[in-house]
């Protein structure tokens, strides 16, 4: 079996000339990134970073975050990309858990002794060699997104990851011609994934910084020579807003949304107005790919997530029990290499058995002995125009339930107008006690809002206090 690092590391020999990435405007041919990554791997080596090493990389552009994971590589270490956003306590915690040999980043970082690498290294020719490590030494730590606590920390080793990259060519293809705009942030694993698996084919990539605008995206999305993207599903609905022609990328092979579930308005409107090659893919980290939907199937059922995939079982419980279909419980999935995974989500298989996601397992709200999902709250509110996102957060009440707190992002300031249009959206059972509008909601570098962060936010006082749902 081959390693994910040998098929990039071949595919970077092969063909050195070729354009592989545009980062800022300039382009990078496979043989200047290599040797990068050489200089990346000669700068680790000398910090005394040994085989089975794990290294903590700040990711603050793509070009640098990726071509420093393959120079991890090349010396047999494991790196894990965090954001570089990240806040102090987060970053401690990364530490702790990882307890990496060093930390690297292209700038210092206060209160952290970091291995500060510049953006741009004297590229470094050398022969191609990794040290040797066992098949199953950890090349790479994916996490999950952590929206409401800590994120939940995957090992994958070289052969592993390499058998993945295989595994999706067929599964989840991607088009051949043009290149592959990168728009969030390689912290995230959906879209470090993605671009792993470019550099293993030589797709070449078009690397936004992870900070950019949306005048920004939208032109980079409606160049000629970018065949597909993958998009949170919140940079979805902010597209689908903007003015102008329908659809608005009528060039695009592939649009895809990652980051979980998009709402069946924002599905329905991403195909409408966005492009007809839209595809949802609802997928779980530390299990892959569970079923995938797109374009006029999405019109047909847009409360849907797809399908589950052959040799993917899903099965829906309630405690031990298993639910009949259109009964909603808690998601639960399963294949030939993962016994039993749970995503962390409820929802139901319908009499077809399509699958259904109703929300987080965690944003199970409760008045009065009634169970409801929070998105219930959140998909009324960002039904209502000047709604950019919606967040709910819930302190116990006097009575053992929830007092709910609806965040808003809106251009509209007036919480009346907002409070009446929201009544006719909403029973009064699921009627959020209280409503905030705030200028913005932070996200996290999967362009999913951060609940934690946003609970800082909204209770500075109270921080242990709330939970976010």
């Amino acid at each position: 079996m081959t390693t994910a690092a040998d098929m990039i590391l071949a595919t970077l020999a092969d063909r050195p000339n070729a354009a592989l990435i545009e980062h800022r405007n300039t382009w990078y041919s496979r043989g200047e990134f290599l040797a990068r990554a050489h200089a990346r791997a000669a700068m680790l080596h000398g910090a005394g970073v040994k085989p089975g090493d794990t290294i903590m990389i700040i990711a603050s552009d793509t070009l640098s975050a990726l071509d420093t994971l393959i120079g991890c590589w090349i010396v047999g270490a494991a790196g894990c990309l965090v954001d570089f956003r990240t806040p102090p306590d987060r970053l401690t915690e990364w530490q702790n858990r990882l307890t990496p040999k060093v930390i690297v980043s292209t700038r210092p970082v206060r209160g952290f002794k970091t291995l500060v690498q510049d953006m741009h290294p004297s590229p470094m020719q050398a022969p191609r060699h990794i040290h040797e490590t066992a098949d199953d030494a950890t090349a790479i730590w994916f996490s999950s997104s952590g929206t409401t606590g800590a994120p939940k920390l995957h090992p994958r080793s070289g052969i592993n990851l390499g058998a993945t990259i295989d595994y999706y060519k067929t599964r989840l293809p991607t088009p051949e011609q043009g290149a592959s705009l990168c728009a969030t942030s390689v912290a995230y694993s959906a879209s470090c994934f993605r671009c792993l698996r470019n550099l293993a084919s030589g797709k070449p990539i078009v690397a936004l910084d992870p900070v950019h605008r949306l005048d920004e995206l939208d032109a980079a999305l409606t160049r000629e020579d970018v065949s597909d993207c993958s998009l949170p599903p919140s940079t979805l609905r902010r597209l689908t807003a903007l003015s102008g022609s329908i659809p608005r990328y009528p060039q695009l092979a592939l649009l895809v949304a990652v980051g979980g579930p998009a709402s069946p308005d924002d599905k329905v409107a991403t195909v409408t107005r966005l492009s007809p090659n839209f595809r949802m893919t609802y997928s779980a980290v530390g299990f892959g790919a569970i079923c995938v939907i797109q374009g006029r199937e999405i019109l047909e059922r847009p409360t849907s997530c797809g399908k589950p995939f052959d040799g993917v079982h899903v099965s829906i419980r309630s405690g031990d029990r298993v639910c009949t279909r259109n009964e909603i419980g808690r998601v639960h999935v399963s294949s030939d290499q993962v016994e039993d995974a749970c995503p962390g989500d409820m929802g139901w298989l319908d009499d077809d058995g399509y699958l259904h996601i109703t929300g987080r397992e965690e944003g199970l709200l409760s008045r009065k002995g009634v169970n409801f999902p929070a998105e219930r709250i959140t998909m009324a509110a960002l039904r209502l125009a000047g709604i950019e996102e919606a967040a709910v957060l819930t302190q116990p009440d006097a009575d053992g339930g929830d007092e709910i707190h609806l965040i808003v992002q809106s251009k509209i300031t007036d919480t009346n107008k907002i409070t009446r249009d929201l009544r006719i959206l909403l029973p009064a059972s699921e009627f959020p006690d209280h409503i905030q509008i705030r200028p913005s909601i932070p996200l996290n570098a999967g362009g999913k809002i951060d609940l934690k962060g946003l609970t800082d936010l909204v209770f500075p006082l109270k921080a242990d206090m709330p939970h976010a749902s």
